[in-house]
């Protein structure tokens, strides 16, 4: 199935910060995302009002936001000073934190059913991946075969996830797992690596990839017809995409001469 891209809109951030990467969407338009400004990020929620809101603490240095579900609820990292960065869940001001182990975990994503996707470091800074039940906060590993320093960072309400990970030859590859195994994705035509970030119910996935001239393409992937489409920005110097709700809305953020920019789109067949 073949898809178009109906415009590119820019979205705001916080105090006009000069770094916006926007990570998150979900089906009634509420994106989720950070800014970055000097010495510190601070994530944000952003209603299809406009409307600001921030999550819980903001006593931190560092609070980065990795998606958010339907109810509201986001998932991301924080760190405090003199600490390693922990995972956490914001729903709605009820916040929990991680236990951040020795070397630091992050939350990417997380889906309507209560079940979030992340990673644990170890000592060399290899990720190691797990699937987190938000109500029992029960950590279950995620293994890829041949995969090293492996990352989920979607799942849908099924439980589909994806991610990537680095290969023998230390190529970023993509991967999609829906509970009977896993499975690579096919690399979009010319890529050196691929990157996915998201996927909504339907199988439809978002992310990014590197062509053979070092630039950065966003693209959408649908897992039933193993077609690409590619999302660039109009006069970008990079495009990535982060989420893709149900409704067919994608979000990301692109670079320019100056800084990074959220942007949002919509997505319908041909």
């Amino acid at each position: 199935m073949a898809y178009v891209v109906n415009n590119y809109i820019p979205l705001p951030s916080p105090d006009n910060d000069p770094y916006n990467f926007v990570k998150g969407i979900n089906d009634s338009g509420t994106i989720s995302g950070y800014t970055a400004a000097i010495g510190a990020e601070v994530a944000y929620t952003l209603s299809p009002t406009e409307t600001f809101s921030f999550p819980s603490n903001l006593d931190w240095t560092i609070t980065i936001v990795g998606g958010i579900t339907n109810n509201g609820t986001v998932v991301g990292l924080a760190t405090e000073p003199d600490t390693v960065p922990f995972g956490f869940v914001d729903n709605n001001g009820v916040f929990t934190a991680l236990p951040s182990g020795q070397y630091g975990s992050e939350l990417t994503g997380m889906n309507d059913a209560g079940e979030a996707v992340g990673y644990n470091l170890d000592a060399q800074r290899d990720t190691h991946p797990f699937l987190y039940n938000v109500a029992t906060g029960a950590e279950t590993p995620i293994t890829i075969q041949g995969l090293s320093d492996v990352l989920v960072t979607g799942i849908n309400d099924s439980g589909q996830m994806v991610g990537s990970g680095l290969n023998p030859s230390a190529h970023e590859e993509a991967f999609y797992l829906d509970g009977k195994g896993g499975s690579e994705l096919v690399a979009p035509p010319g890529a050196i690596s691929t990157s996915p970030k998201g996927l909504n119910n339907a199988g439809q996935v978002v992310g990014d990839y590197i062509d053979s001239a070092g630039k950065t393409h966003g693209f959408l992937f649908d897992l039933a017809t193993n077609a690409y489409t590619t999302l660039d920005v109009p006069s970008a110097t990079s495009t990535v995409a982060t989420s893709i709700n149900n409704t067919g809305q994608v979000v990301g953020y692109y670079t320019d001469a100056q800084s990074a920019h959220g942007f949002e789109a919509l997505i319908a067949h041909t």
